[in-house]
């Protein structure tokens, strides 16, 4: 008897389960229809939105559909902050939201143009936002919309009209930076648009405590970086005889590139793009190495005869270094051999600091091209180098610890150093010695583009006009 009863209480226990599970399937099941019903719903009302902003004179309707419990349309939920050197004073203003919240928590909001599904780091783009890049002009234009007031939103007719614009147009931003800071419960969208749109190198700061999330556009056109001998963002520092050629210091900023290094080492030792990398550790006396790509901790030649050098006569040569390039005995070299007449070069990305008093570069500028961070300094004693060192910095605050008086300043080169080729850095002091530092230009460097990095990495577009508008909307039942 007592094996029936604990039979007929298992099979009841057992159809109570089913019966459960039966039921959140069909509950999740209802829910997800009804997020695929209102999504596209959102996409609508995100496209009478912008008619609203376009057309300011009509009322525009639509028959919404809000699920069963409706969507609320909720003013200030956030912010976006503009500002740059060359505005008169930072852009700031509110934006709104248009949420629609189902059973199971899923989310399904309208913000500023855009729709998006979900939250936090499940944040969906959906529809992107009407944020557009002209080329041709060289013109970015960020319209800004704000929902006024709060109300709920049921399912049925609504409308959707304008209230007011507030224009900030033709902001001319040439040759300076541009900062966007977004303030949003859906900051994450907004860091997958930004960064599918533009590229990686263009979100510069993603604070997820405050959801905001920043984003930086507007440089030079990275193809002149090569164009002058020298390119600083700052006035240079002189002391002693320089010799500058034909060449005169241009004051200009450059991209910076500690992004694009950091995502070059991360696919390096992921095995990202990069078939076959060579992992070499510490670089410290003398070798030879061919065309591909290497992946060193660092490079510290001590020795008046220790001697790096790279063969290219079978093609380029790649080396990150992850870490610093130390010379730091006169006579000690990093060279490039075998590549007069070819296009072939050795591109040496660091990731801490340059330093040398012996000798680097090849039989033309273009054969060595150093690039570091913005955080990179140089110093140079005596020696020679012939190539190109890109590492710009947009406000360099390191310290310079080679010994003359140039604590400060980015890239130092005292004594006498006689340099053929190109600088793009922040701040630079040069001081000559009995001989003179000795600055010559390659014209090698103008006859066509130097590739900076693979084409795999993008930097922000270039930019010189901004165009923004506050639109506010009133959105309600009819």
């Amino acid at each position: 008897m007592i094996g029936i009863v604990l039979l007929i209480g298992m099979v009841g226990v057992t159809s109570s389960v089913l019966f459960l599970t039966a039921g959140e399937v069909l509950t999740n099941t209802e829910a997800q229809t009804e997020a695929e019903r209102v999504e596209p719903a959102f996409v609508e009302l995100s496209q009478k939105m912008g008619s609203a902003r376009i057309d300011s004179d009509v009322t525009h309707s639509m028959d919404l559909d809000a699920g069963e419990r409706g969507a609320v349309a909720r003013a200030e939920t956030g912010w976006i902050n503009v500002s740059s050197a060359e505005l008169d004073g930072p852009i700031n203003e509110t934006i709104g939201t248009v949420e629609w919240e189902g059973d199971d928590g899923s989310r399904i909001a309208y913000e500023s143009g855009a729709v998006f599904s979900g939250t936090g780091n499940e944040t969906r783009v959906v529809s992107v936002p009407p944020i557009y890049y002209d080329a041709r002009t060289e013109t970015l234009t960020l319209p800004v919309t704000t929902i006024n007031g709060e109300t709920m939103l049921d399912s049925g007719d609504i409308s959707v009209s304008h209230e007011r614009t507030t224009v900030y147009a033709d902001a001319n931003v040439e040759n300076a930076e541009v900062r966007i800071t977004i303030t949003s419960e859906y900051y994450r969208g907004w860091e997958r648009f930004f960064t599918r749109e533009a590229g990686d190198t263009v979100v510069r700061d993603v604070d997820h405590e405050n959801q905001t999330v920043s984003i930086r556009l507007g440089y030079l056109d990275i193809e002149d970086a090569f164009d002058s001998g020298v390119t600083l963002s700052e006035p240079a520092e002189e002391s002693g005889e320089v010799d500058y050629g034909n060449e005169t210091v241009r004051h200009e900023q450059m991209p910076e590139l500690d992004d694009v290094i950091e995502r070059m080492l991360e696919d390096m030792e992921n095995d990202e793009y990069y078939d076959d990398v060579e992992e070499v550790g510490s670089i410290t006396d003398n070798e030879t190495f061919t065309n591909g790509t290497y992946l060193a901790d660092e490079v510290v030649l001590d020795d008046n005869t220790d001697e790096v050098t790279f063969d290219l006569s079978d093609g380029n040569a790649t080396l990150m270094v992850d870490g610093d390039v130390s010379l730091n005995h006169t006579g000690s070299a990093l060279n490039v051999e075998n590549a007069t007449g070819t296009n072939n070069s050795l591109k040496i990305y660091s990731t801490g600091n340059l330093s040398t008093n012996g000798d680097m570069g090849g039989s033309s500028a273009t054969h060595m091209q150093v690039y570091g961070t913005s955080e990179m300094y140089v110093a140079m004693r005596d020696g020679s180098f012939t190539g190109t060192i890109y590492a710009p910095s947009n406000d360099w605050t390191g310290t310079n610890p080679i010994e003359g008086g140039c604590d400060d300043e980015q890239i130092c080169i005292l004594s006498n150093v006689d340099f053929t080729g190109a600088i793009v850095t922040s701040t630079a002091h040069f001081q000559g010695g009995l001989g003179g530092i000795n600055f010559e230009y390659d014209d090698d460097l103008g006859e066509e583009p130097v590739t900076l990095y693979p084409d795999e990495y993008d930097l922000p577009p270039q930019l010189t006009y901004l165009n923004v508008a506050h639109h506010e909307i009133d959105v309600e039942n009819t």
